[in-house]
C-alpha cells in the first residue's frame, strides 16, 4: 500500500509540473518584421531635353563709336562699340568687302555680349555685330534698329517669358541658338521662325526676307 501511495504522489506532480502556471502567458514566436524602405527618388532623365531659349544670349543695342581696319587681317575691321557699359567694348567682325566702313560708322546695333573672348590676329574681340545675309545674293548687312531703342536696351522674343542671360555662352549652346536666327516675310528678324524679335515693343528688321542672321 505505501508502495501505491508513493507512485501515486509521483504522478501527481508529473502532471502538475507539465501544466503551466496560470498567469504565464504562452510565448509566441514573432519574427521582426523589416523596415519598409524609402521610395527612391527619381532622378532626372541624363539625356533629358532642354528648352533652348534665345533669352541664354545676352544681345543688346550698341552704338559703333570708331572702326577701323585691322592692321593684319584683311577681312576684319576693329570698331569699338557702347553697349551701355563702363567703357565700349573692342570687337572684330569680317566685314570689310561686305558693308563699307562710311556704312559702319556712329550705327546702331545688335550685339552678342556674353561670348568667350577671341584673339583675332593679335587683337582681343570681346563681343559680335548680328547682320542679316541675303539668301539669294549672300549681301550684308547691319540690323535695322527702332529709333526709341537706347544704348544697352536688351532685345525682347515674342513668346519666350524673360531671363538672365548665361554669364558666358558655351560654344555648344551657341551653335544651337545662332541657326534659329532669320528674318521671315516682312523682313521682321524672327528666332525659330515665328517668334519676332522686339526693342521697345517695336521689331528689330532687315531688307531682306527669309534670310539669315549672324
Amino acid at each position: 500500500m505505501d508502495a501505491d501511495k508513493t507512485l501515486s504522489e509521483e504522478v501527481s506532480k508529473v502532471t502538475l509540473s507539465d501544466q503551466p502556471a496560470k498567469d504565464e502567458k504562452p510565448k509566441v514566436d514573432v519574427k521582426e518584421q523589416p523596415k519598409e524602405k524609402p521610395a527612391p527618388k527619381k532622378q532626372p532623365k541624363k539625356n533629358a531635353p532642354q528648352e533652348i531659349t534665345p533669352y541664354a544670349l545676352d544681345i543688346r543695342v550698341g552704338k559703333i563709336l570708331s572702326v577701323e581696319r585691322h592692321p593684319d587681317a584683311d577681312s576684319l575691321f576693329i570698331e569699338k562699340i557702347d553697349v551701355g557699359e563702363e567703357k565700349p567694348r573692342n570687337v572684330c567682325s569680317g566685314l570689310v568687302g561686305k558693308i563699307e566702313q562710311s556704312d559702319i560708322q556712329d550705327q546702331y546695333v545688335l550685339v552678342a555680349c556674353n561670348l568667350k573672348p577671341g584673339n583675332m590676329r593679335g587683337v582681343t574681340s570681346e563681343a559680335m555685330i548680328l547682320c542679316a545675309t541675303d539668301a539669294v545674293t549672300s549681301a550684308v548687312e547691319l540690323l535695322k534698329i527702332p529709333s526709341s531703342a537706347k544704348v544697352g536696351d536688351k532685345v525682347e522674343y515674342e513668346g519666350y517669358e524673360a531671363r538672365d542671360a548665361d554669364e558666358q555662352i558655351n560654344s555648344k549652346k551657341l551653335t544651337k541658338l545662332m541657326p534659329l536666327w532669320g528674318t521671315d516675310a516682312q523682313g521682321n528678324v524672327v528666332f525659330d521662325k515665328t517668334h519676332t524679335v522686339k526693342l521697345s515693343g517695336e521689331a528689330v528688321k532687315s531688307t531682306f526676307i527669309n534670310s539669315l542672321v549672324k
